[in-house]
């Protein structure tokens, strides 16, 4: 195929050797000289941005042949990277099945036939949305693109504003596999325009561009073998470096990172750690000098690197993210299926839950403890973290805080595995006692008892707290609807945020059946006394298929009801159901439950996110 640029990077007119009927560059027209661009310097973030969406949105391309686990844009990121990201439009291993099974659970996605032509659609109208009318997906871009695209940026601490708006400081790349190189440099250089200067580095011919928006950073793009590169002048030639070294790839951090999550994924995301906490302090010191400073880590309290990445399943799409454990990281877990899922009453719409509740309340305070920060927040509170208070739960074992919805009510509390039954009613009791002597707005709390089940169901009624906290709003130090670092934001009214606080505010609890349970009212705690095992949260097929994604035996997990959510929502605010009307409400009410599960060793925490899909 004949080179489509000439020494002054102007379009060949003649391209009918190019053989592509599909592909008109020509109509991505920008005039050489004094040409408007206000899109120009947008392109690049959007292709990224439409293809990690895609991915996210699971628009991987079904129909292109499955290529192999391992990314090669990897080796071409500099090794001095601070964040990189990719996604694989290539479907690597088991990707290709799992997405076309995947999609045929959406409307309009059942018949796999036409699952090419309806991705490109879909792709074309987001790609329009981020980047404006000039550009066509299926025209300008899928001819030339390859199954991989990928991100890279460094030096994110000399990051700086500059006068005018704009910024200086770091270094950006993006990568892209491609399938037809001489396409790429023709879009690239109908898209980029007249290159200032030229130059050959590394073997490949590295063309400079002045981008609008972007002044005073030397811009540069090139197309080396399969690879086209764009971005700052020093990362594209770093890349080209990179190449021969392995880049990022090679690093010992990277390597391991990658080798914590599936090889076979549709996106990936790595940074490192402390690299990355350094530039927050520097960006909140060049953008926001007037804000407080960020806290200070210690070492062993950021990790090495974080990594993460998305994979569809047959019946839903997980992230894993993980991250390794320092030195000071408290032991590892003891991961098991929840003992709670089936104590939780069916009604349960979210709930999120932690594996041996008292132990890590009692590591909490061992270490506030230990903690001049915390310390000084707590104030003359302080010397409770030196006495039993971390022993005042040492009978809790797992825990669970949990939303219900039954009837139109909205009702939520906490369970609690009890260890010693006798222990738990004992501790419950002395803060029911604490409660008559402290200072409470409405004086001592109404206390009614109710057998129920095996025990008793203790209500306090504390009245209406909404006069108490609306003066509590006022009094934080500046004027209601002010700005000022004291007071309530900026547009709020204190008495607006009362007012979401029930008129008789009470809460109601029961020690029993192995259980302690505190509630918003006493109905939610008989729902979790009366529930069984056939009638519980584990027992419905929304909580299972999420959870079974997540990862069934973990340290602490987290579950939403999708459907049940979004009506909710719906019914809380009409924006809200207006937004998710029409083909958007089509595609969410497919979105079965929600899943997240997290597992601790010794040498890392993982976290597994997933959303289940497929009929209700």
């Amino acid at each position: 195929m004949p080179e489509v640029m000439d020494m002054d990077a102007q379009l060949v007119s003649d391209t009918s050797a190019i053989g592509v009927e599909d592909v008109v560059v020509e109509p991505v027209r920008v005039g050489r000289a004094g040409r408007g661009r206000a899109g120009t310097a947008r392109w690049v973030v959007a292709l990224v941005v439409v293809a990690l969406v895609a991915g996210a949105s699971f628009a991987g391309v079904a129909l292109i042949a499955a290529g192999g686990s391992s990314s090669s844009l990897a080796g071409y990121a500099p090794a001095s990277t601070t964040v990189y990201a990719e996604l694989r439009t290539d479907l690597p291993g088991d990707q290709q099945a799992a997405v076309g099974e995947l999609l045929a659970n959406f409307p309009g996605f059942t018949d796999q036939s036409s699952l090419d032509y309806k991705i490109d659609q879909a792709l074309g109208g987001l790609f329009t949305q981020v980047a404006g009318s000039g550009l066509d997906y299926v025209r300008d871009l899928k001819p030339w693109l390859g199954g991989e695209i990928a991100a890279a940026a460094g030096s994110l601490d000399t990051v700086k504003p500059v006068a005018g708006g704009g910024m200086t400081g770091g270094w950006a790349l993006v990568m892209a596999t491609t399938k037809e190189p001489d396409l790429a440099r023709a879009f690239l250089a109908a898209r980029l325009g007249q290159p200032t200067a030229t130059q050959t580095y590394a073997g490949a011919t590295l063309s400079t561009v002045s981008i609008a928006g972007l002044e005073g950073r030397e811009i540069a793009w090139t197309v080396t073998g399969t690879t086209a590169l764009v971005g700052d002048l020093s990362a594209v030639e770093s890349a080209l470096d990179a190449r021969a070294t392995g880049g990022l790839a090679a690093t010992q951090s990277f390597a391991q990172a990658v080798g914590q999550v599936p090889a076979a994924h549709i996106a990936l995301a790595w940074a490192d750690a402390p690299s990355l906490a350094t530039a927050a302090v520097a960006a909140r010191g060049a953008f926001m000098p007037d804000a407080s400073p960020l806290p200070s880590h210690s070492a062993d309290e950021v990790p090495a690197w974080i990594v993460g990445a998305v994979r569809a399943e047959p019946a839903g799409m997980t992230l894993d993210i993980v991250a390794p454990r320092s030195d000071g990281a408290a032991a590892a877990g003891s991961p098991h299926v929840s003992q709670l899922a089936s104590r939780l009453p069916g009604t349960t719409v979210a709930m999120v839950e932690v594996h041996d509740a008292g132990a890590l309340i009692e590591r909490a305070i061992t270490a506030a403890a230990k903690d001049p920060q915390a310390r000084a927040a707590l104030g003359a509170a302080a010397p409770l973290l030196d006495g039993s208070l971390g022993s005042f739960v040492d009978w809790a074992g797992d825990g669970s805080v949990a939303v219900t919805r039954a009837d139109g009510t909205t009702a939520g509390g906490i369970v609690v595995l009890a260890a010693d039954q006798a222990v738990a009613t004992q501790r419950l009791a002395a803060i029911r006692a604490f409660l008559n002597f402290a200072n409470l707005p409405n004086g001592n709390p109404v206390v009614t008892e109710e057998p129920y089940g095996d025990g008793t169901i203790v209500t306090l009624d504390f009245g209406d707290l909404r006069p108490a906290l609306t003066d509590a709003l006022k009094g934080m130090g500046a004027p209601a609807g002010s700005a000022g670092s004291g007071g309530t934001p900026a547009g709020l009214d204190p008495a607006a945020i009362a007012a979401l606080v029930p008129a008789s505010a009470r809460i109601s609890y029961t020690v029993q059946r192995g259980i302690a349970v505190l509630g918003t009212d006493a109905a939610f705690v008989k729902a979790v006394v009366d529930t069984t095992p056939a009638t519980s949260l584990a027992a419905l097929p929304t909580y299972q298929a999420a959870i079974d994604l997540a990862g069934a035996s973990n340290d602490g997990q987290a579950f939403v009801d999708a459907a049940t959510a979004v009506d909710m929502a719906k019914q809380a605010d009409s924006s809200v159901a207006s937004a998710l009307g029409g083909d958007a409400g089509a595609f969410i009410a497919r979105i079965r439950s929600l899943g997240a599960a997290s597992t601790r060793t010794s040498d890392s925490t993982h976290i597994r996110i997933a959303v289940a899909v497929g009929g209700h």
